[in-house]
């Protein structure tokens, strides 16, 4: 059968969706559209779970993810096209679910962190082959090749301020450029200089903390909501004649103290707190987190809600140079769910079956589990409840040896040098066993449940005649 091209599917899941004007908010992630919509009620949730280039659909209140894949780009971008074309002019239903607090505040930085994840994952990559030519002695870390490449590496963690800018002021509606001013202004040479003599320093006669905003999360997500407030109240009381350099300006005067003397002293505090709470429960029950998350990391994705753990990821990069609390545990999870899928793959018997497990299996291994989870774990059951056992497991060993990452990248095979440290292989080589832990037990449960399963079925069909004649004779 011929598959739905692009730009046909967006218009049939836009269609399916209630048009452009049901659609509140839209973004995606590596295989998945997120929307958030006006109007659930409207909403063809069949229509879009049937189509040819949807893989499922998840429902959260009146949040939708449609999983498509690879090919998300390209049909995030002809939806954004779709919906350019149209005007939005619908009134939301009374009938509308409304969110709590607590879940819009990790749906917006899910979102804000979603465009932000290539960016870190890809420059994740590069310090994890970096790591990996040091460990082979196959370059020099005296060397300007090294020194090079290290701060090609450095760059997306440094300017992490730059990128939040950019991506927050999306989801705030306000001025991105201005956002990116403020971020450089925490950034800048003079401030870093200031910070570096060691001496007091006041503006406007208050005293000024000088914190470190290289690498900072917080910090430019408070700035921005901010400046998200103060930047429509000028706007409103600014004459159009003189909008576009006296509304810039007056942010900027209001944005960059405040950023300065409390917002971003403050946001540092707060990203400083979540690591420290986290290095505690590290250091006193280390081995809680890695069983914990192993185990619910596939819940996490499904809603995904584990973008909503990365400012915590990054805080504890940035103040502790390494993190535990994401690394680890879904990289265990994401191969237990491509050992679960894999058996799946070497006993059914259904040629459909099959031919999703295999390819899917391959594309979890390589650190994307969405089509295992939702064409064979999910829909079977029983190998995801292996793969969240087996994650668990890998978890204990986790725990026992403090495993941790020292850069952010994807959760596949190809990001194991990530754990390589200062300390040598071993931290690597416990990530290893943690690996062939989570895929052992998961393959073996999903193996011998599948067994299990294929007698059961079997037995039945042998009983079905001597069934079928006790029934006919009463």
């Amino acid at each position: 059968m011929k598959r739905i091209q692009t730009n046909d599917l967006a218009s049939m899941i836009l269609e399916a969706l209630g048009g452009s004007s049901n659609i509140f908010s839209l973004s995606h992630c590596m295989t998945r559209l997120r929307l958030d919509v006006k109007n659930l009620d409207v909403v063809k949730v069949n229509q879009l779970k049937t189509l040819d280039g949807v893989i499922n659909v998840v429902l959260q209140q009146t949040k939708i993810q449609i999983v498509i894949g690879p090919k998300v780009q390209q049909v995030y971008e002809q939806l954004e096209r779709l919906r350019d074309q149209s005007t939005p002019s619908m009134v939301i239903s009374s009938h509308q679910r409304k969110t709590s607090l607590i879940s819009r505040i990790l749906d917006t930085i899910s979102r804000i962190f979603t465009p932000v994840i290539g960016a870190i994952a890809g420059a994740g990559m590069i310090k994890a082959l970096l790591a990996l030519l040091v460990a082979a002695n196959l370059i020099d870390k005296t060397g300007q090749n090294y020194y090079v490449l290290n701060f090609i590496g450095d760059a997306a963690f440094y300017f992490m301020p730059i990128l939040l800018a950019m991506s927050a002021a999306k989801q705030f509606k306000c001025n991105a450029y201005l956002a990116v001013v403020l971020a450089g202004i925490l950034l800048h040479p003079h401030l870093i200089e200031l910070k570096s003599a060691g001496e007091a320093v006041t503006f406007l006669g208050i005293p000024m903390v000088l914190a470190t905003y290289s690498a900072s999360v917080v910090p430019m997500i408070l700035i921005t909501w901010v400046m998200s407030f103060v930047e429509k109240t000028v706007k409103r009381y600014t004459p159009k004649s003189i909008e576009i350099f006296f509304v810039p300006m007056v942010v900027l005067l209001v944005m960059a103290p405040l950023a300065l003397l409390a917002i971003g002293p403050l946001g540092t505090m707060a990203g400083d707190l979540l690591a420290s709470l986290f290095k505690i429960l590290d250091q006193k029950v280390g081995w809680i987190l890695p069983i914990m998350m192993g185990m619910i990391c596939p819940l996490l994705v499904m809603t995904g809600m584990h973008y909503s753990l990365l400012p915590i990821q990054l805080a504890q990069y940035a103040t502790l140079g390494y993190a535990t609390l994401m690394g680890l545990p879904m990289f265990a999870s994401n191969m237990a769910q491509a050992a679960a899928t894999f058996a799946i793959y070497c006993q059914t018997k259904d040629r459909s079956l099959k031919a999703i497990a295999g390819p899917s299996s391959l594309t979890a291994f390589m650190g994307i589990t969405e089509p295992a989870m939702y064409g064979v774990t999910l829909r079977l059951k029983y190998p995801l409840v292996a793969a969240m056992i087996g994650g668990g497991c890998a978890g204990i060993w986790a725990g026992l040896t403090n495993v941790r990452t020292y850069v952010s990248a994807t959760s596949g095979i190809l990001s194991l040098p990530v754990y390589i440290g200062e300390d040598g292989l071993s931290n690597l080589i416990n990530a290893i066993i943690c690996i062939i832990i989570s895929m052992t037990v998961s393959f073996s449960l999903t193996f011998f449940w599948t067994l299990k399963k294929q007698r059961e079925e079997a037995c039945v069909v042998s009983q079905s005649p001597s069934i079928l004649k006790t029934s006919l004779e009463n």
